[in-house]
């Protein structure tokens, strides 16, 4: 070919399979296939888990675990639940992942059970009751044992519900997760919660607390030390007091308070020295001082009732009312401080003590409080003497009922009334019966022969030791020495109210008393008279109708107490005494039948 001649070139064609398409095009494209096969696994993934569902809700076991497993190995479970199934699909679905993990063998069933915790259980929120959450709960304390790490991790769970079903569980496993919830005393966030559920297990988790507070890593962490310490004064053994007294000198004031509340609570013998130290300190705040005082009630040694006795003249008030407080509480162990009280030339002090005498089983100290010359004094002595003779009756009622009780279901509910007057020991009191103390140990011998941890045995056997070898006791007081609350009616500069307060509380032993000062022509008299019978209420109505008749003395003083009692069976004596020719008698009969019979 010349130089001259053209050069052919070939005409360009489109390929006929991309002619047309353009990026946009394939870019529309690849969306509709994205949404396609979107549609169409979402709609294989809702049918899946409907189908999944209904064999949750059938009614066969085998089905119900292998809907369960798919939800699980397809990790929709908790939503597919929480998606609009009804309560008894969730129920079953619960009760087939307990099943799931029996024996410690799927980490994956318990992982859900903890989920299922956050139930919003909607269904029932207006009977405010949680079924779902409920069942969940107590499966996860029905296998918790065998996951003990994993719960124990969740009891710290940033979700409150799930911490709290974890926590719960740990509380019903109780002492087979003992060590390793000590373990867990290491962990600031689990420190409290742990102490609080071995404290609940028993003194024997004493020895797996204490060593925690020699740990090195909590040498500057008074947090970590609070905590510990507040622990160990959860339990009432000497055990439990000793690790703590080395603190009482902790360079932080807030462990020191700490020691001095815990062994407060502990109220072991092995703690008084440091509280009563505690107690004398100026240099103790006065609130950790007043616990001590109270606590030191609980010891009720000689020198605790001293230390209790000098501290009624505190500086601070709140201090003293603690003192007294605990003097009241050591009983007849301080009666001789009470005494020497009661004798001291400061009012206030002596007021104190007055307060301290309705600890007493005897009514003799409230009774001399009573003649004191200082009107506040026997204000408090008439409210203890009141004190001292309505427990004594509620007492002697209980060993009556205990000496001969019908069956063994009145035995246990009279030994529970004199438990909840820590008054056992008062079957060996002077007269008391003999069956009141070989029922009650009757009692004891029945729990401890339904414990079966021989340790929970051991220590209803020492309690029945206790109460076998127990020394006899002076008699108890008797609710009828009231009289001289009836004479302190008339002192109305002292003690005229809280006299007849007494005198209501004890009922109708009083009342024959009662209704003779009705008539007595002295109206401060009649008024607090009327007041008691007032309170003893509709057991007095029978007694003091008599009195409402016209021409009787006390007939004015008898229908104000009637109206009082609004009892409708003083309608017909008020009606008659409001026809008395004595206007004022009439006047006020009217005025108690307004309130007999209103309208």
């Amino acid at each position: 070919m010349s130089m001259d001649e053209t050069p052919m070139t070939t005409p360009t064609t489109t390929p006929p399979a991309t002619k047309g398409v353009t990026p946009r095009k394939l870019l529309g494209w690849s969306l509709l296939l994205l949404i396609g096969g979107g549609v169409v696994n979402f709609g294989i993934n809702t049918f899946l888990t409907k189908s999944q569902l209904g064999q949750v809700a059938s009614k066969d076991p085998a089905q119900q675990q292998d809907g369960v497993a798919k939800l699980m190995g397809r990790k929709v479970l908790f939503d597919a639940l929480q998606g609009g199934a009804p309560p008894p699909t969730r129920l079953a679905a619960i009760a087939t992942l307990q099943a799931l993990t029996a024996g410690g063998k799927n980490k994956d069933a318990f992982e859900q059970l903890l989920q299922m915790c956050k139930d919003p259980d909607t269904e029932s929120a207006e009977k405010k009751t949680h079924p779902v959450r409920d069942a969940a709960r107590s499966a996860v304390a029905a296998v918790g044992a065998s996951y003990a790490e994993r719960l124990l991790d969740a009891a710290k769970d940033p979700d409150g519900n799930i911490r709290d079903g974890a926590r719960e569980a740990l509380k019903k496993i109780g002492a087979p997760l003992k060590e390793q919830m000590a373990k867990r005393l290491s962990d600031k966030d689990l420190r409290g919660p742990m102490g609080e559920v071995l404290a609940g297990i028993g003194p024997e988790t004493v020895v797996l607390i204490a060593p925690y507070l020699s740990d090195e890593k909590i040498k500057t962490d008074a947090g970590a030390k609070i905590s510990l310490i507040e622990t160990l004064g959860k339990f009432s053994v000497p055990e439990a007091a000793t690790p703590i007294l080395p603190f009482i000198s902790d360079t932080d004031p807030n462990v020191r308070r700490s020691v001095i509340t815990s062994l407060a609570n502990n109220g072991d013998p092995v703690g008084a020295p440091v509280l009563i130290q505690a107690l004398q300190s100026t240099d103790t705040d006065a609130s950790a001082r007043a616990a001590a005082a109270g606590a030191l009630g609980g010891i009720a040694t000689p020198e605790a009732n001293a230390a209790m006795l000098t501290a009624l003249s505190d500086y601070d008030t709140f201090v003293g009312i603690a003192a007294a407080a605990g003097l009241r509480r050591a009983g007849d162990a301080a009666a001789a401080q009470v005494a020497q009280a009661l004798a001291s030339a400061s009012p206030s002090v002596r007021a104190l003590a007055a307060e301290a005498s309705g600890g007493q089983r005897s009514s003799t100290l409230a009774t001399k409080a009573l003649t004191d010359s200082d009107p506040a004094v026997r204000a408090k002595a008439a409210a203890a003497l009141g004190e001292v003779l309505f427990r004594a009756a509620s007492i002697r009622k209980t060993l009556v009922a205990l000496a001969s009780p019908t069956d063994d279901k009145a035995r246990d509910l009279a030994v529970t009334e004199l438990l909840r007057f820590g008054a056992e020991k008062e079957v060996s009191g002077a007269g008391i019966p003999a069956a009141a103390k070989a029922n009650v140990i009757a009692y004891y011998t029945a729990k401890r022969d339904a414990e079966k941890d021989d340790k929970k045995k051991a220590t209803w056997d020492k309690r029945i030791a206790k109460l076998t070898t127990a020394a006899p006791l002076s008699a108890l007081a008797f609710p009828t020495e009231f009289a001289p609350l009836i004479t302190a009616l008339a002192d109305k500069e002292g003690a005229s109210e809280a006299a007849a307060v007494a005198l209501g509380r004890l009922g109708t032993v009083a009342v024959e008393a009662l209704k003779a000062k009705l008539g007595s022509g002295d109206d401060t008299l009649a008024y607090y008279a009327s007041k008691a019978l007032a309170s003893v209420g509709r057991d007095a109505v029978d007694r003091i109708l008599p009195l409402a008749t016209d021409g009787n003395p006390a007939a004015r003083w008898a229908a104000i107490t009637l109206g009082e009692i609004r009892d409708p069976k003083a309608a017909a004596a008020l009606e008659a005494l409001a026809k008395s020719k004595n206007e004022d008698t009439a006047y006020i009969a009217q005025a108690a039948l307004s309130k007999v019979k209103p309208g």
